[in-house]
């Protein structure tokens, strides 16, 4: 959904189509690369990996229609974000001291994950 950068997972097997919005807000579409691989940011759980329901990152792959989650936050925080033009770096925002440099006052800084 290019128009409200949202993200939606369709389940066309069986006798009917499902449709699922995983992202709920704007601005959660960190980038598209050449081959086809979306990452955004949600709190949903395609994966099964995200009981918690934090904000993580994902990648969804289009050939293939694989999810992967990418992150494993065990707190809210991450905020905003973009890939780089290469496709090989995330940036995000976050006021969780992720680097355990004893970020105690909830600053937020700039990270970078590779792809």
């Amino acid at each position: 959904d290019a128009t409200l950068q949202r993200v939606w997972m369709a389940n066309t097997t069986g006798s009917s189509t499902t449709v699922r919005q995983l992202t709920t807000s704007t601005g959660v579409i960190l980038g598209v690369t050449n081959s086809g691989v979306a990452y955004f940011r949600s709190t949903a759980n395609p994966t099964g990996e995200n009981p918690g329901a934090f904000s993580q990152i994902f990648s969804l792959t289009h050939s293939s229609g694989t999810f992967s989650q990418l992150t494993n936050m065990t707190s809210a925080g991450l905020t905003g974000g973009r890939l780089s033009g290469d496709g090989s770096t995330i940036y995000i925002f976050s006021a969780l001291d992720l680097a355990n440099d004893g970020n105690t006052g909830s600053i937020r800084q700039l990270f970078s994950f590779d792809t």
